[in-house]
């Protein structure tokens, strides 16, 4: 009995004992996540680390499959590097799902998936942009959609405002002024516009006049203009344009139906015109210079 234990003792002294531990391979594609579209340069998805256990090195391939219409896109055109632990985002869509599969190098394979959402706001093309005169009040109006709600709303200046903190305020400015816009989401991606309100002195009188003689187009002004005659019954024409004071800027000669113009000199904003014919007014308005 004694001889037994003995050669026994001696094998395992004399012999090593190799004891290999192999970890569940595990795949982590990360977090659901909302991205502001604002902010997807450099953001990335994938966990820390992606991939964990099994026996490295790992070789991660993501998928994504979205139909948009007619056509088929995959991660390849979201994602920078599809072979890769964290890739980044190139490209987005509303919401996008992917999946991600880690091979490690006996050829286990884990995989996993994650579900993106972008938040993204949208401007329509129609500007807020008011005329009122010195006294009157008006309600400022913003087109800005998307995000995920609910939302904050930031206005300023807010000393004219009857609540800086919702989407519509009223507001009575004593002079011309620039409302400032700031939307922020429930995910904490922000928006901006603004809303423009041209306030027009009680000593001016801004209002059209009801027989037109002429139009201005286009109208905001960019930087060419023309003018259309309606009615040649008046002799040697000529348009003055002058600010909100009433201080004439510009003087143009109209000889013809057709009469082209520039603006350059001119810093964008409210004017008004006049048409005169032998020291007599026969139209008026105003135009806006962006």
């Amino acid at each position: 009995m004694h001889i037994i234990k003995l050669k026994i003792l001696l094998i395992i002294l004399l012999c090593p004992i190799i004891v290999e531990v192999k970890c569940q391979l595990i795949a982590d594609a990360g977090d659901d996540t909302i991205f502001c579209v604002t902010d997807i340069e450099g953001s990335t998805i994938g966990g820390n680390p992606t991939a964990i256990g099994g026996i490295p090195p790992y070789y991660y391939t993501w998928y994504s499959k979205v139909q948009i219409i007619n056509h088929t896109y995959y991660a390849s055109t979201f994602l920078n590097d599809t072979s890769i632990a964290n890739p980044s985002f190139k490209d987005y869509h509303d919401t996008l799902k992917f999946f991600i599969e880690v091979k490690d190098s006996i050829g286990s394979t884990a995989t996993d998936s994650v579900t993106i959402i972008f938040s993204q706001f949208v401007y329509c093309l129609l500007e807020c942009l008011e005329f009122i005169n010195e006294g009157d009040s008006v309600q400022l109006n913003h087109c800005v959609f998307g995000g995920i709600p609910p939302y904050k709303y930031s206005w300023s200046p807010q000393e004219s405002l009857s609540d800086a903190t919702i989407p519509n305020p009223w507001a009575k400015p004593d002079t011309t002024t620039i409302y400032k816009l700031t939307i922020i989401d429930s995910a904490g991606c922000e928006a901006q516009s603004t809303c423009d309100i041209y306030v027009f002195p009680t000593n001016i009188d801004y209002h059209y006049s009801k027989n037109r003689y002429l139009k201005i187009f286009p109208n905001p002004i960019n930087s060419q203009a023309y003018i259309i005659i309606e009615d040649l019954r008046y002799k040697k024409l000529r348009l003055e344009i002058l600010n909100i004071n009433g201080v004439i800027i510009k003087e143009i000669n109209i000889t013809n139906r057709l009469t082209s113009f520039n603006i350059k000199e001119l810093k964008p904003g409210i004017f008004l015109y006049r048409l005169i014919s032998d020291s007599k007014e026969v139209d008026k308005g105003k135009i806006l210079i962006n």
